[in-house]
């Protein structure tokens, strides 16, 4: 009966040493997952930040040439001012 009772002791206490590891694994990947989460979200708004200052650029560049015509706009202008007087 005692070496039953032993016998039964360890195979409780291994089940326990087992469950441990196992729980220990599952708190492993369970932190690494929400590393990765976070990495995911951290990339995801560099690339909306990305996204907004391609826009606001653009918007800028649209608004400078309305503002500041090119040189060839000049050119353009100059001679279209030049025929009209003739």
């Amino acid at each position: 009966m005692e070496n039953r009772t032993e016998a039964i002791q360890q195979l409780v206490g291994d089940i326990q040493e087992v469950s441990a590891v196992r729980e220990e694994a599952a708190r492993e990947r369970a932190t690494a997952a929400e590393k990765s989460m976070r990495e995911m979200q951290r990339t995801l708004q560099i690339l909306r930040d990305k996204a907004e200052l391609a826009e606001a650029t653009a918007e800028l560049a649209k608004l400078s040439s309305l503002h500041n015509p090119t040189e060839a706009d000049i050119v353009k202008s100059s001679e279209t001012d030049h025929n009209e007087v003739k």
